[in-house]
């Protein structure tokens, strides 16, 4: 009597091929079913922020980017100009504008304890880099405000009118867009609309989906049948993500981190004195608690 042979792991291959090909055309298709709810999502968002305001309001208020010795923007009041003294800009980022004038404009619309309005020069750095920054984020990550944070750079130029540089503050994380800024202005102008319209995904925060700036369409939700129940495969263990401690390099420049969270030194050194830390030069393990301590203590109030 011969015994029937077991099937060889070759012979199951075929079939084990075909259940991960049906499994990867179904999880591309839960993909795309979820971007498109994402974009359906944001869409309805911003419709819903930008109907106007019933009864009484306080109007927009125009800031006017433009350096004068140590102000760098400032608002009208009849006529005259009145310098603000405010650090940053704190809000959500709900559209921006290009005005075609004599010399072009950017408007950058504001929401926050009331609407502001930045009005800068399209072609200044302040407009490439407010734009850039914009072009890295998500749609959804515009759910959370950001600030503004105009900076004199290190222009030594005795030149009048000096470049007021743009600092974009995302979740206590100052957004870094690296070459994205040197695209041509009009495509950056593009790329920060369609994010703020939610027709655009970047791939990775600082690296936009495309080289060239193009605009990276989601395809339109579509009816779909029910998706079949996925059969449960073994996962993998999720490598948590990296606590801002291990970020910290040693030395770390603090005074690029007070600037970024918007706090004194004075802040900075009592956060260092409530973990009992040296007064002077820190090791890399010193470094790394405080760098942890002070994004934990004043990085939500700056995100």
């Amino acid at each position: 009597m011969h015994n029937q042979e077991r099937p060889t792991a070759f012979e199951q291959t075929p079939q084990l091929e075909a259940l991960i090909t049906e499994q990867r055309s179904l999880l591309q298709a839960l993909g795309q079913e979820l971007r498109s709810l994402q974009q359906q999502v944001c869409t309805l968002q911003t419709e819903v922020r930008q109907q106007p305001t019933l009864g009484f309001s306080n109007g927009r208020d125009y800031i006017i980017i433009e350096r004068d010795k140590n102000i760098l923007w400032h608002r009208f009041d009849n006529d005259e100009p009145l310098p603000i003294k405010s650090k940053i800009l704190k809000g959500y980022i709900r559209r921006v504008a290009f005005v075609d004038k004599e010399y072009p404009k950017l408007h950058v619309f504001i929401e926050g304890d009331r609407e502001y309005v930045l009005v800068t020069g399209f072609e200044t750095y302040f407009a490439r880099e407010l734009l850039a920054a914009i072009g890295t984020l998500k749609s959804e990550d515009l759910a959370h405000p950001v600030i503004i944070k105009p900076d004199t750079g290190s222009d030594d130029s005795k030149s009048k009118h000096k470049p007021v540089f743009c600092n974009v503050i995302h979740r206590g994380r100052t957004i870094k867009p690296g070459t994205l800024r040197d695209q041509d202005i009009h495509q950056l102008l593009k790329r920060a609309e369609a994010v703020l319209k939610g027709d655009i995904a970047t791939v990775k925060q600082g690296h936009p989906a495309t080289s060239q700036g193009n605009v990276t369409q989601f395809p339109a939700s579509q009816p779909s049948a029910v998706l079949p129940k996925l059969p449960q495969m073994p996962s993998k263990a999720v490598k948590p993500a990296q606590p801002a401690a291990t970020q910290a390099q040693n030395p770390v420049d603090w005074i690029k981190v007070c600037r970024d969270l918007n706090i004194s030194k004075q802040q900075l050194m009592a956060v260092a004195r409530s973990l009992k830390l040296p007064h002077g030069k820190l090791d890399r393990a010193q470094s790394a608690r405080l760098y942890q301590a002070v994004y934990e203590q004043y990085g939500e109030a700056a995100g």
